[in-house]
């Protein structure tokens, strides 16, 4: 399945194989979403976190803009420190919808709602 050869590859990033790694990501339904957010944030937290990632990402876990990634499209660049402390070293990790979905919540008792506002 995969080449021994290192060769370009149809996605740009990735010169060791023939898939591309966004070409494994995991699918996510729109409730699995739901409940991952329902998981991980305290129960009289979540319906605001379940708001504000419809409002940030529509539940996508994948969404990215210039800045900005995942559910609760968290600044990897401006939190890179704090994230590193969680073990969070890349803004590629923060499309994990329950990494993102917790960085969310840290962030949330961090400063409250204000990065959301």
């Amino acid at each position: 399945f995969f080449s021994s050869r290192r060769r370009h590859t149809r996605c740009s990033r990735d010169w060791s194989s023939d898939v591309c790694s966004s070409d494994l990501r995991v699918s996510y339904s729109r409730a699995q979403v739901i409940q991952i957010i329902r998981d991980i944030w305290p129960d009289n937290l979540e319906a605001k976190a379940l708001e504000i990632a419809t409002r940030e990402s529509n539940l996508d876990p994948y969404s990215q803009n210039s800045c900005c990634s995942g559910l609760f499209q968290l600044y990897y660049n401006v939190h890179r420190t704090w994230l590193a402390s969680i073990g969070i070293t890349s803004a590629t990790q923060l499309l994990d919808p329950r990494v993102n979905a917790r960085a969310a919540l840290l962030m949330y008792q961090r400063s409250g709602w204000a990065p959301w506002e």
